[in-house]
This record gives C-alpha cells, structure tokens and sequence, in this order.
C-alpha cells in the first residue's frame, strides 16, 4: 500500500493558481497508486479554521476549495 505524506510547504505556493494545481496533481498521483493512505498533518496551514476563513485571500481560498473538491471525490469513480 502506498504512502503519501506531503508537507504543507509542497502544497502551498505564492503563485495564483499554483497551490491548487499541486493539490489537484497530488490527488491524481494517489488515485493512480490505489490502494494508498494520503496523510495530510498541518492541515491548518492549508486550511484554515471556519473563524479565520473570511480573512483568506483569493489564491488560498483556490487551494482550500480544490482540497474540498478532490476530498469529496474520493472514493468514487475518480472521474
């Protein structure tokens, strides 16, 4: 079984667009290692609590909604 455990400085970047793109790449390398574990400590840094949420810029709010996005696809088709 495969193991994942990237850290949040792999998937946050300063670059618009780009931390969303890692998180959708990292969901595809898991998807296509099934059966696999992804392990995501810190998540935190990455998403951050519902009382700070209306403090996050644009390129976060990407990163967090593609994070939600690729989470609720798992377990499915992966389509």
């Amino acid at each position: 079984m495969a193991f994942f455990a990237p850290t949040t400085a792999d998937l946050v970047n300063k670059y618009v667009g780009d931390s969303a793109r890692y998180m959708r790449a990292l969901f595809d390398v898991v998807r296509a290692a099934q059966p696999a574990v992804l392990f995501l400590d810190e998540i935190e840094g990455i998403c951050p609590s519902r009382e700070r949420t209306h403090n996050l810029n644009e390129e976060a709010s990407r990163a967090v909604n593609e994070l939600l996005t690729q989470i609720d696809g798992v377990g499915g088709s992966g389509s």
